[in-house]
């Protein structure tokens, strides 16, 4: 199979300085110990490049510091490869979504519905091409993630954006009935939760907590159908988010003129803080 090592200079480039275009700053009196009495469901949404998402699964769990539960969610067309997974002894469960659960998102919000997470506090989401850094988990486990965002450092984003994150469920609660947003097909949902709680002063960055993201557009993977797909649908779910953030997050566009849309901008705010 295709190696995943990273090479030394990607690593130095990706990690060593912060972007100038998110610039960061300390929280002031962060306690920085571990809240080992809560429960955190990590949730992979899952399809393709199974080889690599088994591997890549097993090592969120290794690497993360923390016993959290791991679920990987793959389509009924990958039960036969899934089924031969082992994991062992790990608290890594591998859930078949039922048919018409297709997207990330749809995926994501079938996994809180388990009986299995329901009884968690933190939510985090990956995808089966981050691959993770020593103690990637325990470094994003502060107080503020329990009504916050935290984002991973992913190696290229620098915090502008969760491509892997963490949200307490009081927060999902309370944006979206404690679900993620239903609206999205792959892309923007992460923008959304991003927009949203820095309008709040609830997102940190977890610079420590490395989820390097190997994608095709940082020259660490191929292109396949899975990101051709995500490619198809950028347009359609960049026009929900632009409606959307108009309308103060409601999934309707009152207010907002159809001439007007393509006037809309995205917004990427200079400042997050740091965890």
């Amino acid at each position: 199979s295709r190696s995943t090592t990273t090479p030394r200079s990607a690593l130095t480039s990706a990690f060593g300085t912060q972007s100038k275009r998110c610039r960061l700053k300390e929280l002031p009196n962060t306690r920085r110990s571990v809240l080992s009495h809560e429960n955190v469901a990590v949730l992979m949404p899952q399809l393709g490049r199974t080889d690599q998402a088994r591997n890549f699964m097993f090592r969120y769990a290794a690497m993360a510091g923390y016993p959290a539960k791991f679920f990987v969610l793959h389509p009924p067309e990958e039960s036969a490869f899934w089924d031969t997974v082992n994991y062992g002894k790990s608290t890594i469960h591998k859930v078949c979504c039922p048919p018409g659960v297709n997207t990330f998102w749809e995926k994501l919000n079938y996994g809180l519905e388990l009986p299995e997470t329901q009884d968690c506090d933190y939510i985090v989401w990956v995808g089966n091409d981050h691959l993770a850094g020593y103690k990637w988990l325990v470094t994003m486990m502060v107080p503020e993630s329990l009504h916050g965002v935290v984002a991973a450092n992913d190696g290229y984003q620098a915090g502008a954006l969760p491509t892997c994150g963490m949200i307490g469920r009081k927060l999902l609660d309370q944006w979206y009935g404690g679900s993620f947003p239903k609206c999205y097909k792959h892309n923007f949902g992460d923008t959304e939760i991003s927009a949203r709680a820095r309008a709040e002063g609830r997102y940190f960055y977890a610079f420590n907590a490395v989820l390097f993201h190997m994608h095709p557009i940082h020259g660490f993977a191929t292109n396949d159908a899975v990101y051709g797909k995500a490619q198809e649908w950028w347009g359609e779910d960049q026009r929900t988010f632009l409606l959307r953030q108009a309308n103060g997050w409601r999934d309707e566009s009152d207010g907002v003129p159809a001439n007007k849309i393509p006037e809309l901008k995205l917004h990427v705010p200079e400042e997050s803080a740091a965890v």
